[in-house]
């Protein structure tokens, strides 16, 4: 294959914060490297100056309105390079990152334009004990399902043969899509040199519940569907809590309720531990505080799905 051409996408909300940071690193891509042929940013309406940054670097700007697949797939329409790069305005790429795309896509050789390319944000390497213990263990899941929609490469014909994003989804729109593209007999690769920072993940526990509430939403777009992920479980778990808790307090008692939570504990403190890169005996305690506020987040999430009005659910924003 040719040298290939690379379009980049930017979906932007109110990002004047993060924008010069991002737009610098793939200014400095473009020209270092040349196969960033173009930068778009799709702006949906931003209060702060944003598209006022974004135009400063030479970005092509336009504005929409509606949820992040809108604004991607007319990015998509805008862009004229062979492949789409996906980055959303609060993922900064790593030096090297047009290269590492160039490189991944000359490897595939005769199968370039059938595979999704990308890879999992890292975290900031300074930041909070959430970002750390939470973040840092999606680095080291096995085998990706999906690639995140702030990092994706995709060559057009292959994004219009799925009709894009699906843009009636708040969120999980980047696992919809890549569910479409691998039924169509595409292959997902990713790739360390595809490297990225993220810079909006949450700081504190706050924030993460309030993240996890919103990715949570996501799975009002599945329906009944929605069950069969481990999240929705979860969550679901969780929100049964009223029912089987008392149950088994009626079944065992106090006594074998409390060494059942000790085991329970035990067990989850241990399953935490080996998602651990390096092993600190308070990390697992951490990152199982993490995932009962990952739980409480994803049961207000269901909780949402039967309350909210469905027009409610079709909004959304980048």
């Amino acid at each position: 294959m040719e040298k290939p051409a690379l379009s980049v996408i930017i979906p932007c909300k109110n990002e004047e914060e993060n924008l010069p940071v991002i737009l610098q690193a793939l200014v400095t891509e473009q020209k270092q490297f040349a196969y960033i042929v173009e930068i778009i940013m799709i702006d949906n309406f931003s209060t702060d100056a944003s598209a006022q940054c974004a135009e400063k670097f030479g970005v092509q700007v336009y504005f929409s309105e509606g949820t992040i697949s809108v604004l991607r797939n007319l990015g998509a329409r805008k862009a004229t390079g062979d492949f789409y790069c996906f980055v959303d305005a609060d993922v900064e790429v790593e030096p090297g990152w047009s290269k590492g795309i160039a490189d991944c896509i000359h490897e595939q050789g005769a199968n370039a334009e059938t595979c999704i390319y990308g890879n999992i944000y890292n975290p900031m390497k300074e930041t909070t004990w959430v970002e750390k213990v939470w973040y840092k263990n999606l680095i080291s899941r096995g085998k990706l399902r999906y690639i995140n929609g702030g990092n994706l490469i995709v060559h057009r014909d292959l994004f219009e043969k799925v009709a894009g994003f699906n843009e009636n989804l708040v969120t999980k729109e980047d696992v919809d899509f890549c569910r479409r593209v691998l039924e169509s007999g595409a292959t997902l690769c990713t790739d360390d040199r595809i490297a990225t920072v993220h810079l909006g993940y949450p700081k504190d526990i706050m924030n993460f519940f309030a993240r996890e509430r919103w990715h949570g939403s996501g799975e009002k777009g599945f329906s009944l569907h929605s069950f069969k992920s481990k999240p929705a479980l979860f969550g679901l778990l969780i929100l049964l809590t009223p029912i089987w808790l008392p149950l088994l307090l009626y079944f065992v008692g106090l006594k074998g309720l409390f060494i059942t939570f000790c085991g329970i504990l035990c067990i989850t403190v241990t399953a935490c531990s080996l998602r651990l890169k390096s092993f600190f005996l308070w990390e697992p305690v951490l990152l199982n505080i993490l995932f009962v506020v990952y739980g409480l987040a994803r049961a207000l999430a269901l909780v949402d799905a039967v309350f909210s009005p469905k027009e409610e659910l079709d909004k959304g924003s980048a």
